[in-house]
């Protein structure tokens, strides 16, 4: 076999390797990590539930945070972060309802039935119900690549 042919096809192979390796370099620049802490009233918020949603739609980022309002986003997988641009962010906290309460039912009791039905536990909002819904919450963020994004965000009960 020619040397020069040889040499010419490991050449061509070892540019080809180095060109790949160099592109998966970058990183992928259409997600970005997200986290940040989340306060109501001047206190850590626990147990709330995160949403990013981009302005132009497609598939949600979510998190929750710790006991400390603390939180970390996530698309698909762990760490794999939020698309990145502008964001439209809910924020919900609701209150583990509490054990169903038993009430008498005089109807079911006259056909023969035990007289007692649960009735449904109610939700209780720990932060107003208008910062829930991406689209209509008036926060925003803008997730910007190669970087991890803070996103902080100061509640009142005041909206």
């Amino acid at each position: 076999m020619d040397i020069k042919l040889l040499c010419r096809t490991y050449s061509g192979c070892l540019i080809c390797v180095c060109s790949l390796l160099l592109a998966g370099c970058g990183g992928d620049a259409t997600m970005a990590p997200v986290e940040g802490v989340i306060t109501f009233d001047g206190a850590p918020l626990a147990d709330a539930s995160v949403t990013f949603v981009l302005a132009e739609g497609g598939r949600p980022a979510t998190g929750h945070t710790d006991s400390e309002g603390r939180y970390k986003l996530k698309t698909f997988e762990p760490g794999d972060g939020v698309k990145v641009g502008l964001n439209q962010v809910g924020i919900i906290a609701i209150a583990a309802p509490k054990q169903a309460s038993a009430e008498v039912d005089s109807d079911a009791a006259a056909l023969g039935g035990f007289g007692k039905r649960q009735k449904p536990a109610k939700q209780r909002w720990l932060i107003p119900p208008s910062y829930g819904k991406p689209g209509t919450s008036g926060l925003e963020f803008e997730v910007k690549p190669h970087t991890t994004n803070q996103a902080d965000f100061e509640l009142t009960s005041k909206k």
